[in-house]
């Protein structure tokens, strides 16, 4: 498995005041989906099990210890996917067609000793989890 990692020119972060990945490259072109880059399939399969109410509901409620940023994960498909793309003027997890610089997709994809790695924990979610999520991404993030 090859994953390309590193950040944009200019973003090494500050030891004194960390802050989370920008950008951080992965070939969504070069990578084989676990499942297909649709956003319910992405919403089902990867979001709500591991990062919502399913999983470790880190994002499953605006209580949750993950929602402080905003993103809250649930069974509310479209919410969700609102949420994800900063409908009503809420920050952005989501740059429609910018694979490598949508805060999530960077998250998920940032080296395992980063303290932003999403899910926390030091393992990076399996290939074909990250691949669907980055060609959802890379297709405009259509809903």
């Amino acid at each position: 498995m090859t994953l390309l990692l590193g950040a944009c020119p200019g973003d090494e972060p500050d030891p004194e005041d960390p802050e989370p990945p920008e950008c951080v490259p992965f070939d969504a072109d070069a990578c084989s989906p676990q499942f297909p880059a649709q956003f319910d399939r992405v919403h089902g399969e990867l979001l709500l099990p591991v990062c919502g109410v399913q999983g470790g509901a880190c994002h499953g409620d605006s209580s949750a210890d993950g929602a402080l940023g905003g993103l809250v994960i649930d069974a509310d498909v479209q919410g969700t996917y609102d949420t994800l793309l900063g409908a009503g003027g809420g920050p952005s997890f989501v740059e429609a067609g910018d694979v490598d610089c949508s805060p999530l997709v960077a998250r998920v994809n940032t080296d395992a000793d980063d303290p932003f790695l999403m899910p926390p924990g030091g393992m990076l979610l399996a290939e074909g989890r990250r691949c669907s999520l980055a060609q959802w991404v890379a297709a405009g993030a259509p809903r």
